[in-house]
This record gives C-alpha cells, structure tokens and sequence, in this order.
C-alpha cells in the first residue's frame, strides 16, 4: 500500500505528464465532466437504479462496503480507454470505474491478478498528483482516491474510504 499526503509527485516533475485540466477531469468523470475537447461526456456508462452504473463483482461489493461503513458512493461510470489517454497515465486494468464517495473523486480498477493491481499503485499516484490521497490494492482492485479541492482537510474521510476498501474480504 503506498498513500500520500500532500508530499507532491514521486520522481521528477516531467513523470507527471497530465495537465491539471486533465487530472482535474478524470476526477470529475462521477459529475459528468464534458470532455471540451469533442464538446461529448467523457464518462461512457449507464447508470443502474442503484446510481452505481453497471459495477457488478468484486467493484460492486466495494461499493456496497462503502455504503455498510455508511459512507455515500455517487453514480460510478466506466472509465474508458480515452480517458486514461488524456492523462497520458496507463492504468492497463481490464476495467475502471470512476465515481465519488463522501464527495471525495474515486477511481476503482480491476485487474487480471493481485500482483498487476499491486504494480499499478504508482501509476496511481500519478493521478493523485500533489493532492492528498492515495493509491492502494486490494487483492484484484487498485483504488485511487484524491483530494482536489480540499474538501477533506484532516484526511478522515480519505481514511474511512480506504479503510473500508482494506477490509474487504
């Protein structure tokens, strides 16, 4: 598990080769960011009558994990290929979602094994940037949870959502 608290970018800053829109965007795919680009939403899913799309298996089970520690997951929309691109950050999952939780911007990927997952932590912390946040595994599942706009100064919801994704079983 690797997290970070407002420590800025591992490695030189040319690593980071997004753009603030861009990270700001992939973020901001559970709001329905536009994708100004092509003037189009950028988030690519449909959402279920549970407001989480169509997450099933082990994302859906985090999800309802979330809900069981009573904290609020948004819609989550499948986070595509495209949308990897305009970071210029290859997550190389078999799938991500992104949503929010206690309004926080998450990003949750499966991947093929534990060991891929475990590998793709840094590459999430690419996408956490300089913001406070974290990038941890879980078995298949990486999550990505950042901290933009400051709404969680003490890092207690940031806690609380990383903790309920540590436990699953």
């Amino acid at each position: 598990m690797t997290r970070r608290n407002g420590t800025g970018a591992r490695g030189p800053r040319g690593r980071i080769a997004a753009t603030a829109w861009a990270l700001a965007c992939v973020f901001a795919l559970a709001s329905g960011c536009e994708d100004s680009r092509d003037g189009g939403s950028s988030t690519g899913a449909e959402t279920g009558a549970d407001g989480v799309g169509d997450i099933d298996g082990p994302m859906g089970e985090v999800i309802a994990t979330w809900r069981d520690a009573e904290l609020e997951p948004s819609e989550f929309r499948r986070f595509e290929e495209d949308d990897e691109a305009a970071v210029d950050v290859d997550l190389d999952a078999a799938e991500c979602h992104a949503g929010r939780v206690d309004e926080l911007p998450v990003v949750l990927c499966a991947y093929g094994d534990a060991d891929a997952a475990e590998a793709a932590e840094e590459r999430g912390l690419e996408l956490v940037g300089e913001a406070t946040g974290a990038a941890l595994s879980n078995d298949e599942l990486l999550l990505i949870v950042a901290d933009r706009h400051e709404v969680d100064p003490e890092g207690r919801r940031i806690h609380q959502i990383t903790k309920a994704f540590r436990e699953l079983e």
